[in-house]
This record gives structure tokens, sequence and C-alpha cells, in this order.
């Protein structure tokens, strides 16, 4: 079998080695660093001169110039991983060392690479900051600027929380009214008023997936119903703080929730989701209106999230991480959907974690920290042990019984996953 040459010469195209000189590529010396000789060159500001030259020479001492083979793909594909946020981590690169020493690079080469990818974190670092502090200066600059205090919608005279971008000449107005079906935005009553004397349809568009004791809940596509989508989430900026997505709202399903009376479909809070997910991330942002807040539609809105991610056959969680009253608000869900879990398998002896997942459509580790804050958990050769206790399981049954909060019928639920009619599309065949 050929061997690497260890003399310094090069071998001929058609060898396996070719193009490499003792692990580093034909065109470079070993016997001398460029960022040391450039320190050499030029003084104590050698190395920080050196840096954009010292970051081609590291890629070039990674990749050669010959055929690529597997370790070099290999190689490459490291770098690009260095250039992502998690190659922050003083892990990674340890990682990347072990990599390089697994190729045969000497230290000093490898030194040479874990300065220059410091160098490139520190960088990245600066440039965010720079914008997180623009964002801030916009963010107050808006507010003093901004004299909204309230807006109306429909009978309802709302205070806002926040400022929200609304174009400049609706921030120098003290009241903002708000068309509370297509969520429209005008300067004054008249505005509104002619705005409804058109021909309106009296309930959000999208199509209705759920109706039960006159709550409904309606699924808006960001792409078709792109204003709507962008009214909505300037409508829910006034009562979050933390919301940052107005107008890129196409990769988004938004769920609003309303309720009915003599002259239409009110809306009472929205959430929304990514309809693609690696994460299996089931609710991106939730709002409930402040007149219609403590009265059971936040969790209702919960529970329909995931009964959608039950119906899609896959296990949920919320986009992390979560606030604190939005923690409390999912723990007291989870809370009560594993004692009724637990309530009806009572004489089941083989309960495991993946059962009342798979029931539930809650993920294992939100499972894990609820059963640990009941007590209701231990570990035992390094596995979670499930220890029913009856006397809790009781008592959130018989609070769940008496409680006036708003309950959901998972069988008025009349929704199909997208992606299931999608391929049912697919496979009708076409008319002539």
């Amino acid at each position: 079998m050929d061997s690497p040459p260890q003399d310094g010469t090069q071998r001929p195209a058609d060898s396996p080695y070719s193009g490499y000189t003792s692990g580093l590529p034909a065109t470079t010396s070993p016997k001398r660093s460029p960022v040391f000789s450039a320190k050499r060159r030029t003084g104590s500001r050698g190395i920080a001169g050196a840096l954009v030259k010292s970051t081609k020479v590291a890629k070039a001492l990674l990749v050669g110039e010959g055929n690529a083979s597997s370790q070099e793909v290999q190689m490459k594909d490291e770098v690009k991983a260095c250039s992502t946020p998690k190659a922050k981590a003083s892990k990674s690169l340890i990682d990347h060392t072990a990599v390089l020493s697994d190729l045969g690079i000497s230290r000093s080469q490898q030194r040479l690479f874990c300065m220059v990818e410091k160098e490139a974190i520190k960088q990245q670092d600066a440039a965010r900051a720079d914008d997180s502090e623009d964002e801030a200066k916009k963010r107050d600059l808006m507010r003093k600027q901004s004299r909204m205090s309230e807006i109306i919608m429909g009978e309802n005279r709302v205070p806002v929380w926040y400022t929200s971008p609304y174009p400049q000449e609706y921030q120098r107005q003290k009241t903002v009214w708000i068309c509370e079906f297509c969520l429209q935005y005008f300067k004054d009553d008249g505005q509104l008023v002619r705005h409804m004397e058109r021909k309106h349809v009296p309930h959000p568009p999208g199509d209705e997936i759920y109706r039960c004791d006159g709550l409904s809940l309606w699924e808006v596509d960001g792409r078709k119903q792109k204003i709507y989508c962008q009214n909505l989430c300037l409508l829910a900026k006034l009562f979050l703080n933390t919301k940052t997505l107005y107008y890129d709202v196409e990769p988004f399903w938004f769920y609003v929730l309303t309720q009915w009376d003599d002259t239409g479909a009110h809306m009472v809070g929205y959430f929304s989701k990514e309809k693609k997910s690696f994460l299996n991330y089931n609710l991106s942002c939730i709002m409930t209106l402040p007149q219609y807040q403590r009265r059971g539609y936040g969790q209702a809105m919960i529970e329909l999230s995931y009964l959608l991610t039950q119906k899609e056959g896959k296990v949920g969680t919320p986009e992390k991480p979560l606030s604190d009253l939005g923690l409390m608000s999912y723990r007291k869900l989870w809370t009560k959907t594993i004692c009724e879990f637990l309530h009806e398998n009572q004489h089941t002896t083989d309960i495991c974690l993946n059962d009342i997942s798979k029931a539930t459509g809650i993920n294992t580790y939100d499972l894990v920290s609820t059963l640990q804050s009941l007590g209701m958990i231990k570990t035992w050769r390094e596995q979670h042990v499930l220890v029913p206790k009856t006397e809790v399981v009781d008592a959130v049954i018989a609070k769940r019984k008496q409680g006036k909060g708003v309950r959901i019928d998972p069988f008025c639920l009349r929704w199909t996953p997208p992606l299931l009619l999608q391929a049912d599309d697919a496979e009708s065949p076409t008319k002539a």
C-alpha cells in the first residue's frame, strides 16, 4: 500500500496522496506559520493584521488543491459547522481540534485555526450587540413619539399596554378604531362606520374548524390572508411586549378564537404556529384580548393546539423559552390532562411515559417536569419511574368538575392536517 511521502516530494496525480506533503498542502511550507511570520515582519500588530490572510491559509490547510476525497468533504462540513452560532461554545472548538488532530494537522496549525474562529466569533458577537442596541433605540424613539393610549373594538374601549409599529399617522392618534372582524385600523369612528356599511363578512377569513356552544376556531393561512395576519400581529403587539414578528407572516398558521352573537363572530384571542417546525412546536405565540381575559379562553386555545397536534399524529410542545405566566398556564393544562389520563387508566399497571405522550400529544420532557412538580415520578437506575398518587389525581379531577372554565369538545373539531390534504390532491386523478 502506498504511504504518504515524508521527504517533501509530491506524488503523481493518480496517487491517493497527490497534492499533500506530510499531511499539509504541497503549496504551503510546514516550517513556518504565516501568522508568526507576519508578527516577525510587522511587530506586535502582526497577528491582527494577518487574520484575514490566515483565514484563507487555515482553509487551505484543511482542503487541498487536488481532487476532494471523503476526508476533505468531512473537513469542509466541519468548517461550515464552525460558522454557525453553536460554534461559540468552547466545546465546539475542542471538537474541531480533535477532528483536525485525526486528520494529521499539526498543533501550530490547530492553534491558528482556533485563533481565527475565536476572532470571527468576537466579530459576530459585536455585530449582534450593535444590532440589538439599534433596535432598542428605535423602540425607545417610537415609544416617545407614539401618543396611542387606547383602541376601540366594537363596544370595548381597551387601554393599550405597549407600543406597536402602526403607520406614523396613527401613532399621533390617542385613540385608534379597529374593525373587530377584519382588524383594519382607522383614525376616527366615521371611517369605521363607512367601512362597516359596506358588504362585510362578520367573521375572520379562513376556514372554521371548530364550533361548540357559540365558540369557534378559524384557521387562517399567513400566505393567503397576509393583510389580515399582519393586522393581527400589530394588534397583538399592543399587549405583548416580547412579540417581534409583524410582517413576515407567510410561514405561519394563525388560529383565531371567536365568540358568536347576533352581530357576528367577535375575536377573543388567537394563537399561531409554524407551518414546518423541525422541533415539533405546536404553538409560537398566544394572546387573549384584555376584555376577555380571566375567563378560561387561554386554556381553551392551548387545549385546541394539542387537539390539532393529536390530529396530526405527532407529539408537540410550545416554543421555548416560556414566560412565567405562560409556564403557569401550560403547567395547569398538563396537570389536568395527565390526571385525567391516570384516572381513566387507574386499573392499568404497566403505564409508561410514552403511553401518556402518545395519548395526550404532550412532549416527554414536559411530562417529566409536570410529574416532578406533582411528586409523582422518581429516578431509579437512571430511569424515570412513574408513581401515581391517587389523592392528587382525585383532587385535580374534583376541581376540574367544579370549574367554570371553557369546555372543549374534541368531537366538534372538523379539521384535516394540511399535509394530508396536499397528499390527497396529488393522488386524485386530474380531469381533462
